[in-house]
């Protein structure tokens, strides 16, 4: 008789599984599309976007922001970019395949387009893509201000910046102050305290040897205290 002892099989053990996270609009943002006229953003972009704001994806505060050089408007474009979502209903052949375009979804997303029309290489058109992005901000009542997200208060506020450009042409930002910060750089003084030379005063001299009026400074800059 065999006394070994039986082994028994284990039995199933059944795991639950953690439930399933709900996913989260992204935090309020803005996209900037250059090239916004490209078949890359009509057929790729667009349709992510979309899919996005159907499924409630999209955050309430989201600018939606296309630079091109081709004439047009912001409803021109948003024209242009539906009629191609529209050429993707039904056809299986396509990156987007969809059956119907939810209309109200195409809606809040049309609704944050803007057209920027501009060249790359020419700065006019980055004041522009500036003020759009002023135009974002204040919709949503929000600004980057002093380092830090504020409530949208006024298109003018208070702030001092310093730059330096180095023998290469390379500039470098080395300072920076905002809001109350600049009560203490009120003066002259003030502002040559913080650029990156200072006063730079010779000895013997002071900053009287060169400030004049701004229309009768010399070509050459010479022994000025802030740009050496």
């Amino acid at each position: 008789m065999d006394d070994r002892p039986v082994r028994m099989p284990k039995t199933a053990e059944v795991v639950q599984a953690p439930p399933r996270r709900q996913a989260k609009p992204a935090d309020p943002c803005a996209m900037v599309i250059f090239g916004a006229t490209g078949d890359l953003t009509k057929r790729l972009v667009i349709p992510a976007l979309y899919n996005l704001s159907r499924t409630k994806m999209l955050p309430e505060h989201f600018a939606l922001i296309g630079v091109a050089r081709a004439e047009g408007t912001t409803e021109s474009w948003r024209d242009q970019l539906y009629d191609t979502l529209k050429s993707f209903v039904g056809n299986a052949t396509t990156e987007f395949d969809v059956e119907q375009i939810d209309e109200a979804a195409w809606k809040r997303l049309a609704q944050k387009m803007v057209y920027v029309r501009g060249d790359l290489n020419k700065p006019e058109l980055y004041d522009k893509l500036r003020s759009a992005l002023e135009e974002a901000d204040k919709a949503r009542g929000k600004t980057f201000y002093n380092f830090e997200e504020q409530p949208y208060m006024s298109d003018e506020l208070p702030g001092y910046s310093v730059f330096t450009k180095d023998e290469a042409g390379q500039i470098f930002h080395t300072y920076s102050v905002f809001a109350r910060g600049t009560e203490d750089v009120g003066t002259v003084y003030g502002f040559l305290d913080i650029t990156p030379k200072g006063r730079n005063e010779p000895p013997g001299t002071n900053l009287s040897d060169w400030v004049r009026h701004h229309d009768k400074y010399d070509e050459k800059v010479g022994d000025s205290r802030c740009h050496g």
